[in-house]
């Protein structure tokens, strides 16, 4: 009767393990096929250009020419408007927008997020393995669910802002203008700007949004509920009231990089918080908040505690787009 027993459970175990078996091997096909195969937009050659932009060094003669800055009335700034290579109808009317209001603007080419393969950016080191698995990637048997996934077109957001900043260090002018290819721009905005940069120079700050969509619901939300203790309190509380004013002032926290002006001399410090490989978890964010809740770049630079952050009030640029291509999944057109 033992020996019977004992037959019974040997056999019970070798199903099992047969069972974990196929499973296993049907996970890592459908990994394999389905993931790192499966979307035909991925671009392997492209992904590894952008990574090795990333991993390029600052040009340390312009970082440290950027760390002086004029303090004469007459401050050079560039422009710089980001735009999708699939989306050029969008650059070529912002352009001429620009050009009507007498700015010598560049165009960016922005980093498409539909074409990035993550697990060679997690090969490369240039995001690790937990935005990897935010992004979709498998960790052993769970797949994070699509809804709570961080998307393709926020990574692609960060990547172009970033390289957008790091490449403006070669040039020779005290302030970047960074634009998406979605805003609007306002009657008199190259005065504007000059008068923004005027008052930038004689302050510390390090830069002034000139657009954001304020979320007044954002310390009643619970998925933000972790932030509330640093977003919610004092100068950055969404719900604080603000004196309309032509001067910069102290902004309060907004959702959107559509508009903003930086000091050249602030870029290092800046784009030091993206540290390879991506994205650095602020030490008192609950490791257990998802990436999709603190990652985005219009949330996460909130978060530095050496960046200054000013805005005109009321904003002065409007988006034709809200949803702009930085906040779109790889499914969607943009």
């Amino acid at each position: 009767m033992e020996i019977k027993k004992h037959k019974t459970i040997q056999r019970s175990v070798l199903s099992l393990a047969i069972i974990i078996g196929l499973m296993a091997l049907f996970h890592t096909a459908y990994q394999l096929y389905f993931i790192d195969r499966g979307d035909k937009s991925i671009d392997r050659a492209y992904t590894q250009a952008v990574a090795h932009r990333l991993q390029e060094d600052v040009n340390e003669n312009a970082l440290q020419s950027r760390q002086r800055i004029s303090k004469n009335k007459n401050l050079s700034f560039d422009t710089v408007y980001i735009n999708l290579d699939r989306e050029v109808n969008r650059g070529i009317k912002l352009e001429s927008s620009l050009k009507e209001q007498g700015f010598n603007s560049k165009r960016f080419s922005a980093i498409d997020g539909q074409k990035l393969d993550i697990r060679l950016l997690e090969n490369s080191r240039v995001v690790d393995q937990q935005m990897a698995i935010s992004m979709g990637l498998s960790n052993g048997w769970v797949n994070l669910r699509k809804r709570d996934q961080f998307k393709v077109g926020q990574l692609g957001c960060i990547f172009s802002h970033l390289l957008a900043l790091k490449e403006s260090m070669n040039e020779d002018s005290d302030y970047l203008l960074v634009l998406e290819d979605d805003v609007i721009l306002p009657k008199n905005f190259h005065q504007t700007v000059k008068e923004v940069a005027a008052q930038l120079a004689e302050s510390d700050f390090d830069l002034v949004q000139l657009s954001g969509q304020n979320n007044m619901k954002f310390c009643q939300q619970s998925k933000f509920k972790f932030l509330h203790q640093k977003i919610c309190r004092g100068p950055l509380d969404p719900r604080r009231v603000m004196q309309a004013s032509s001067k910069i002032q102290t902004a309060k926290f907004s959702m959107g990089t559509w508009a903003y002006l930086i000091k050249k001399s602030s870029i290092s410090k800046y784009i030091g918080h993206f540290t390879l490989p991506l994205l650095q978890r602020p030490s008192w964010v609950d490791k257990q908040a998802p990436i999709k809740y603190w990652g985005p770049l219009d949330i996460y630079q909130w978060l530095f505690e050496d960046i200054k952050i000013a805005t005109l009030h009321p904003t002065i640029i409007d988006v034709s787009d809200t949803q702009s291509w930085m906040n779109q999944d790889s499914t969607s057109s943009q």
